[in-house]
C-alpha cells in the first residue's frame, strides 16, 4: 500500500522554504564530489530541522523539501522563457502570466541559470545577450489592442506610435537588463561567501591537524628521553 502525500505546501511555506534555500549558497554548487554533496546533505538537515521549527503543519522530511525546490526551480524557469518569448511576439497577444511571488523569487535566486544560460558564475557575456535579445523585441513591442485597431493616417499619429514603442523596449530593455545584473552579482556575492568560508574552515582543520601532529611528535620525544633517563 503506497504511503499517502502530505499536504502540499502553503504560500507562506513555499516563501519560507525559498528564503532558508536562499540563505545556504552551497546548495547552488554544481561539484558532485562526495565531500560537497555530502556538505549539501547536512545543509538540507539544516534546513529542514529550521523550516519544521516555524511551521504549524505537518514536519516535512529533507527529501520532500529538495523535490520542492526542484520543482520550483523547474516552474521558475517555465515562468520566465515564458516572459522572454512574450517580449519576441510577432504582434500576437501575449500568454498570460499570473503573479506569483515565490517563483519571481525563485527566478531572482537562480540569477542566469533560470532563462537556460551556461555561464559560469555569470558575467558580461549574460547581459550582453540578454541585451540582443530585447533589442530584437524592440520592433515589435506593440501592445495588442494598438495592433489590431485601424491605425490613424496622420504622420503626427504614426510619430507617436514609434517613438511610444521605443520608449517602452527601451524601458524593458532597461529594466530587464538591471534585472540580471543584479541577479548574477547577488549569486556571485553568495557563491563568493561560500568559498571563502570553505576555505577558512579548510585553514582551521589544517592548523589543528598540524598542531596535533606536533604534540604527537613531542610526546613521543618525550617519552624517548624517560626511557634513555632509566
Amino acid at each position: 500500500m503506497s504511503k499517502p502525500k502530505g499536504m502540499p505546501l502553503t504560500k507562506e511555506e513555499i516563501m519560507l522554504l525559498v528564503q532558508k534555500v536562499e540563505a545556504n549558497p552551497v546548495i547552488f554548487s554544481k561539484a558532485t564530489n562526495a565531500s560537497n554533496n555530502q556538505l549539501k546533505d547536512v545543509t538540507w538537515s539544516k534546513i529542514t530541522d529550521d523550516f519544521n521549527s516555524l511551521i504549524a503543519s505537518s514536519p516535512r522530511t529533507p527529501e520532500q523539501l529538495r523535490l520542492k525546490w526542484e520543482n520550483l526551480k523547474k516552474a521558475a524557469r517555465k515562468r520566465t522563457k515564458i516572459k522572454m518569448n512574450n517580449l519576441k511576439t510577432g504582434g500576437g497577444k501575449p500568454d498570460y502570466i499570473p503573479p506569483n511571488e515565490a517563483l519571481d523569487k525563485v527566478a531572482a535566486i537562480l540569477g542566469t541559470t533560470c532563462e537556460g544560460y551556461s555561464v559560469q558564475f555569470g558575467g558580461d557575456a549574460v547581459v550582453e545577450e540578454v541585451e540582443e535579445m530585447v533589442q530584437e523585441a524592440v520592433v515589435v513591442d506593440i501592445p495588442f489592442d494598438v495592433v489590431n485597431t485601424p491605425p490613424v493616417h496622420t504622420p503626427q499619429s504614426k510619430k507617436n506610435l514609434f517613438s511610444s514603442t521605443i520608449s517602452k523596449g527601451k524601458l524593458k530593455r532597461q529594466t530587464l537588463t538591471e534585472d540580471v545584473k543584479k541577479s548574477v552579482k547577488t549569486r556571485n556575492l553568495a557563491i563568493a561567501e561560500y568559498y571563502y568560508a570553505k576555505r577558512k574552515q579548510e585553514q582551521e582543520i589544517f592548523l589543528l591537524k598540524k598542531r596535533k601532529l606536533e604534540l604527537e611528535i613531542l610526546e613521543q620525544e618525550r617519552k624517548l628521553e624517560e626511557k634513555n633517563k632509566l
